[in-house]
């Protein structure tokens, strides 16, 4: 996990990866996520589920980031992704950014009626921390 935070300095000492600033208000960082295209997604937590119920609640929601994402130079079935977990002080401005790690990759559900791949029929990709 990466942390990356602020206090009081210039904007332009605060711009961290993809262009994202800290120091902000919470709607302003909301904002300027979405227009650096960093949206919403839906993510499995775990990667291998043993039953479908487990996998109805074993998911996230957020922004991530494909500033570390290597895939293209070494294994093309891993996406490697930075989970972004903004921190609010008590004025509601965004001082500090975790940064949570991770590869992802198809989920799948393991039974005793084989191995369904649960990617594929729902999209949602599952991770795992580095």
């Amino acid at each position: 996990m990466l942390t990356f935070s602020c206090s009081k300095f210039d904007k332009s000492k605060i711009t961290i990866v993809d262009n994202i600033v800290l120091g902000q208000s919470e709607s302003d960082f909301n904002k300027s996520l979405d227009s650096l295209n960093l949206k919403e997604e839906i993510f499995y937590t775990e990667t291998a589920f043993l039953d479908y119920e487990s996998s109805l609640t074993s998911k996230v929601k957020a922004r991530s980031t494909k500033q570390f994402d290597y895939a293209n130079l070494k294994n093309i079935r891993y996406n490697h992704i930075g989970i972004l977990y903004p921190v609010t002080n008590e004025s509601f401005n965004v001082t500090e950014l975790n940064v949570l790690l991770v590869h992802t990759s198809p989920a799948i559900l393991v039974s005793n009626s084989g191995i369904t791949d649960l990617t594929k029929s729902s999209e949602i990709y599952g991770y795992v921390q580095v």
